[in-house]
């Protein structure tokens, strides 16, 4: 991304703006979407991440979504509050600038080529109304914005750039196709969709639901197939024909997409009080790690315990410590060479970079 223009000039009410860091930010909205229960764990001894800085974006309450560019030089941040994405440089792990969008964003998601942020986005006052809107990352000019369903959730981007299914959480549960052949219809999975991801050819997308059940997509039909999971999912990630999905009862579930079938269950070790939450992951680059938000609510008026816990694809198992992050963590991104892994903290308007869990030499 060039910054060798600090602002850009448009018709629509749509601008690049150069941010110094430290300056006070005034505008207060709230996102429709957010985590507010909690958990936290025990994790075998291992080799260790730990929390390195923290970047201040905006006040309390304000962040969202957090993706990684395909080339893993820059971090693209939802700031709710002040209607406008965070660009954060993976080299400094500083805050270069902020793009400003049409609504308060929620849900990011970015082409596979790194020319286009696709941001879902909603109204913070009734009747809620949802939109998709497409930027430019090398213009920083919108390319288009179309109305979705209400109080949207996290987009699914396919691989050849196509196509985005849009999820809303509203009842009854829809997902609005963005592009491909299903563009302009309204698919109803049920539930409260959260997030969707595709699978490596694009023929199916996922959704999770809030309820004991993942929705499958087919993308060419619109026709819907179901995964049944012992309790209600939001985050998901995919690494070839496995699926990964946070629970909130404090477990991943493991699922092949090839049988439709939960075959394993990772156990988040929780304390004997309190209430959890696991969040929006990421996969590692190489897919060897699993990077799990997780918020606790650890006491009566509650204080939040929050980590980000470290999952290895190849054992299914909780690896290493805990790493410590800002208040209710919504997403992880991973970027910077499998260095640094970003999470975006709602309750704080921080985001927290932390080193990434590497495996020993042979």
């Amino acid at each position: 991304m060039s910054l060798s223009t600090p602002t850009l000039t448009r018709n629509a009410p749509f601008r690049f703006v150069k941010q110094s860091l430290g300056n006070p930010f005034l505008s207060l909205r709230s996102i429709p979407f957010l985590i507010v229960l909690a958990g936290s764990l025990a994790i075998l001894p291992a080799v260790r991440a730990d929390a390195v800085s923290t970047i201040p974006v905006d006040a309390p309450g304000s962040l969202g979504g957090i993706v990684a560019s395909p080339n893993r030089t820059e971090v693209y941040v939802a700031d709710g509050a002040s209607q406008r994405i965070g660009v954060i440089d993976t080299i400094s792990n500083q805050i270069k600038s902020f793009i400003a969008t049409a609504n308060a964003p929620i849900g990011l998601g970015v082409s596979a080529d790194g020319n286009t942020l696709y941001v879902t986005e909603g109204l913070t006052v009734s009747p809620f109304t949802g939109f998709l809107e497409a930027i430019s990352l090398t213009s920083f000019s919108q390319l288009f914005i179309v109305t979705v369903g209400t109080s949207p959730g996290l987009p699914g981007v396919s691989s050849d750039g196509s196509t985005v299914y849009v999820p809303s959480t509203s009842s009854p549960g829809t997902v609005a196709p963005v592009g491909g052949p299903l563009t302009g219809s309204t698919i109803t999975v049920g539930g409260r969709p959260s997030e969707v991801v595709f699978n490596q050819n694009n023929t199916k997308a996922y959704v999770s639901t809030q309820t004991k059940k993942i929705v499958i997509i087919h993308t060419a039909t619109g026709a819907v197939t179901k995964i049944a999971t012992p309790s209600p999912t939001d985050g998901l990630a995919i690494l070839g024909t496995t699926l990964f999905a946070t629970s909130r009862n404090s477990k991943v579930f493991v699922i092949d997409t090839n049988s439709n079938t939960v075959i394993d269950t990772i156990k988040v070790p929780t304390p004997t009080t309190g209430n959890f939450v696991l969040g929006f992951p990421a996969l590692t680059p190489d897919g060897a790690f699993l990077y799990v938000p997780v918020t606790e609510q650890i006491s009566t008026p509650p204080v939040f315990g929050n980590t980000v816990v470290v999952i290895s694809t190849k054992t299914n198992e909780v690896e290493g410590q805990p790493i410590k992050v800002g208040q209710v963590p919504f997403q992880v991104a991973v970027a910077a060479d499998d260095i640094y892994g970003y999470s975006s903290n709602f309750t704080d308007g921080t985001v927290t970079v932390f080193g990434l869990l590497h495996l020993p030499p042979l």
